[in-house]
């Protein structure tokens, strides 16, 4: 954790309830694993009228600010594209194609009104979800060029450019009960067209699972806690307990599965 970051956590433990804005400036920048020169950073903000997470990515060319629903278990993100999609770039995925095979695909469709982002013939699709209210529809994947900031730990950077990203489109109806604002969802879930995964290369290693279910590393929201590989783990709490004792916090009793534990503010 850099200097930039400390600064950030100790004006968030300076505030009141300062435990639900720490975890927000802690997962908007380890979200994304770094790359050798730059880590990317989106940073994560509440509703508080619908308690739901969101992030911004920027999408489409040229480049719009975009508003998504954070959701951790889902395998790919979608955006209404029937409202404003406007973009020189963006493309369908015919079907029976490598791409739509990766996707896992259930479906191919057809679309009888004027061509668009969400309207294609012969269009590779999936079946977005609202995961507030559970709706489920069938709708076109595209591919258009998505960017995040990037910054060094210190300041922030120059956006980075995913040309090819995949995602779904959907209709403005499945945007029901999402907060305001909000254009579509940003799936983290274990996929390989998840934000992070098509975002960022990492040594896939570190995840894997074993056929008895021991290693990876997952993010819960029903666990009250992170499992982290072993290599992962050290290097966190390191660097996290380092960070922590500049900011005049000490560990308490440790537990046996828990080598670190602190005091809560």
């Amino acid at each position: 954790m850099s200097s930039y970051f400390s600064e950030l956590v100790k004006k968030q433990t300076q505030t009141p309830n300062a435990m639900p804005r720490l975890f927000i400036v802690f997962a908007a920048f380890s979200l994304f694993l770094s790359s050798s020169h730059s880590a990317l950073l989106s940073p994560i903000k509440k509703d508080h009228s619908t308690r739901q997470y969101t992030l911004t990515v920027y999408l489409k060319t040229p480049l719009q600010p975009t508003k998504l629903l954070l959701d951790l278990g889902a395998s790919f993100s979608w955006v209404d594209c029937t409202q404003n999609y406007t973009s020189t770039t963006y493309h369908y995925i015919p079907c029976y194609t490598p791409l739509c095979d990766s996707l896992h695909s259930l479906a191919c469709s057809n679309c009888f009104d004027p061509p668009g982002p969400g309207c294609a013939n012969n269009s590779c699709s999936l079946f977005p979800e609202n995961s507030v209210t559970r709706q489920t529809i069938i709708a076109e994947a595209l591919v258009d060029s998505l960017a995040l900031p990037t910054t060094d730990g210190r300041n922030p950077g120059r956006l980075a450019l995913v040309p090819d990203f995949v995602f779904s489109c959907s209709k403005t109806s499945l945007l029901k009960g999402l907060a305001k604002g909000v254009s579509g969802l940003a799936g983290l879930g274990r996929s390989n067209i998840s934000l992070p995964a098509q975002a960022v290369q990492f040594n896939n290693t570190l995840l894997t699972i074993d056929e008895n279910g021991i290693g990876g590393t997952k993010i819960s929201t029903v666990n009250p806690y992170t499992v982290l590989e072993t290599s992962i783990y050290k290097a966190f709490t390191e660097a996290f307990v380092s960070e922590s004792a500049a900011l005049n916090l000490t560990t308490t009793n440790r537990g046996q599965a828990i080598q670190c534990v602190l005091p809560s503010c």
